[in-house]
């Protein structure tokens, strides 16, 4: 986790480091800045499901957004050179990015969005429609990473904050009418 760190490839063949093992690796991980390849006998290391799930766990840790965006998104190799024997899961993960061709700032926002659809918007209602269109500029490049025309998220965010606040909405709106007219108004004088 220190800074300067710059292990990029952490070697494990053939030792049997067992579900307690993965898991002290998984959280020795959790701030891994420079580590790509973790590589270790599947077959031969005595990992269990147990031990898959905190690696699974590391890549995407989906209990909450915070914890989806400080979740490993360096690592790109766990198991042999070319994941043959890792779980389908984990190496669905790990080859994301690679397949996606995505920085690593990119990674997080496709792993927020798939991993939390339908985002809560009320903690942003403070901030009135100021938020609005950074979250749309949001959605829009994670639309564009996947290279599709429409996720729907967008438009459900933009109806949480109608929904959640209407009136100011339609003031908002109304008075943007009010002072259209007035200019017509001046110009037709």
């Amino acid at each position: 986790q220190s800074e300067s760190c710059a292990l990029k490839e952490f070697w494990l063949h053939n030792m049997s480091i067992g579900d307690d093992g993965a898991s002290a690796l998984a959280d020795g991980l959790v701030g891994n800045t420079s580590l790509k390849e973790l590589r270790l006998s599947c077959n031969t290391s005595g990992i269990t499901d147990v031990g898959w799930s905190a690696f699974s766990k590391l890549l995407c840790d989906t209990s909450s957004v915070n914890n989806t965006y400080l979740s490993n998104h360096t690592l790109e190799l766990i198991g042999r050179w070319n994941n043959g024997d890792t779980p389908p899961d984990i190496v669905h993960y790990l080859e994301m990015k690679q397949d996606l061709a995505v920085s690593q700032v990119e990674m997080v926002k496709v792993k927020v969005i798939m991993s939390h659809p339908h985002l809560n918007m009320e903690p942003f209602f403070p901030w009135r429609l100021k938020f609005l269109p950074l979250v749309v500029a949001y959605f829009d490049a994670v639309k564009s990473i996947f290279g599709l025309s429409e996720t729907g998220q967008d438009l459900s965010i933009v109806y949480q904050f109608v929904r959640g606040m209407p009136l100011f909405v339609v003031r908002s709106y109304a008075g943007e009418n009010v002072h259209r007219k007035r200019k017509r108004d001046e110009r037709e004088a």
